[in-house]
């Protein structure tokens, strides 16, 4: 099959739907199919192939409820001329599916939408996009959906959309099933006997629960523990983390009722540290925020002892499904369908929050109650094994990238043979 995906962004830059993209892309390509990725251009991105994947870089950027900039016309033109037998159009509310949608009636493929989540649809800014969104999802030859239970898969149903498919996302086994690195905690400055709380987001956010997992570690009676952030922009430098794209975020940020607080969060996230570092040291605890390689960010799941996770707002968090796969029993707030997970797996806790009024209707994590649950959960080594076990089990049946790839491929075959595929994609079983 000669199949297109787009996402608004790509390798090398690493993030939750550049993951996803990358892990399907790589494994149709080996499998024997022709795979672009249409996406932003990267300067740098040094070469049109990677790991077999053609990537077909543009430069655009925005998104259509705001506003849209760059080679539009190129990358509009590029989709009609394209003799892909499948597009498929990862995440909405970004240009690369926006400047899809009014070519629809005119594109011959057979044409799959992934939403996503629908973040923004409580947002008046996106009234008319979302207006329209009924009649565009069904308009493609099927919608493809993380979750059998959030807002929107809830959203097409109500719209009529019938022809459904959920399939999860989850975690790559190759890269999972290898070895503890004995060295990774010498190297990160975390003692052989502290107990490791992790948190991974591909960037500093307000909204991704940095600070929220700062502050229920250093208020919890946790002794010698560390607690390790990790993202790629702990590469910068306090003076430096207030990038343009870092000042964008924020601001959107705070236009959606996050605080003045967004506007500098990597600097807020620093200072944070510091006022804490006397609090955390009297009981043996640290805080380190690190870069780490996607390696090295494996190696901290497989060495941690638990994720905690208390994002603001997530559709379905790669994270989770990652600690499944490494053995780590998770702790995260009610966001997405991270209930369902819990549900799939096993594989831990919801921490309690506090579903906030913003338009986007995000949960923040109460602190308190939320160092109650994490002190409760440390203590309870057994409870910790018997949800590590439990996830991995789940992982192993349902949750490889491997497994994954196989549902996208018999997706796109069934659309390619004119196969009804009601019914065919069922949401994983709960235990």
């Amino acid at each position: 099959m000669k199949i297109l995906h787009t996402v608004e962004s790509y390798l090398p830059a690493r993030h939750g739907m550049s993951e996803v993209v990358r892990q399907i892309s790589e494994r149709l390509v080996a499998r024997g199919h022709d795979v672009t990725v249409a996406t932003r251009s990267d300067p740098a991105r040094t070469g049109d192939s990677i790991e077999g994947v053609k990537v077909r870089g543009f430069d655009v950027q925005g998104k259509s409820a705001v506003g849209v900039w760059g080679d539009v016309s190129g990358y509009q033109r590029y989709l009609l001329a394209s003799d892909a037998d499948v597009i498929v159009n990862f995440a909405a509310q970004q240009w690369a599916t926006d400047l899809m949608l009014p070519l629809l009636p005119q594109l011959k493929a057979r044409k799959v939408f992934v939403p996503t989540g629908f973040s923004a649809l409580g947002d008046p800014t996106f009234a008319s996009y979302f207006a329209a969104m009924g009649e565009w999802m069904r308009s493609y030859d099927t919608c493809v959906f993380l979750s059998d239970s959030y807002r929107d898969i809830d959203f097409a149903r109500r719209e009529g959309v019938d022809r459904i498919a959920i399939i999860p996302n989850g975690a790559a086994a190759e890269e999972f099933e290898r070895p503890r690195d004995p060295g990774l905690r010498a190297r990160l400055g975390i003692p052989e006997d502290d107990l490791l709380i992790l948190h991974v987001s591909g960037y500093l956010s307000v909204a991704k629960g940095q600070a929220e997992a700062l502050e229920i570690f250093s208020h919890s009676d946790l002794r010698q523990a560390t607690l390790l952030l990790v993202s790629p922009d702990f590469a910068q430098s306090l003076a430096r983390s207030l990038t343009p794209r870092q000042l964008a975020r924020g601001l959107y940020h705070l236009l959606r009722g996050k605080g003045l607080r967004a506007l500098a969060f990597p600097t807020q996230l620093q200072v944070m540290k510091r006022l804490n570092r006397r609090r955390n040291a009297a009981a043996g605890r640290q805080v380190l925020g690190h870069a780490l390689s996607r390696q090295d960010t494996v190696s901290a799941f497989l060495e941690a002892d638990l994720l905690l996770f208390p994002s603001w707002i997530e559709c379905s968090p790669l994270v989770l499904f990652e600690a499944a796969a490494s053995h780590t029993p998770f702790l995260v707030t009610p966001v997405g369908n991270a209930a369902e997970i819990i549900a799939w797996t096993g594989g831990g806790e919801l921490l309690p929050g506090e579903r906030s009024d913003d338009r986007e209707g995000s949960v923040r994590a109460d602190v308190a109650a939320g160092t109650q649950r994490l002190e409760a959960l440390v203590a309870d080594a057994p409870g910790r094994r018997r949800m590590a076990d439990s996830a991995y089990r789940a992982w192993q049946a349902h949750f490889t990238w491997e497994r994954i790839a196989d549902q996208y491929e018999r997706l796109y075959r069934s659309l390619l043979d004119g196969e009804a595929i009601h019914d065919q994609f069922p949401a994983p079983p709960q235990l």
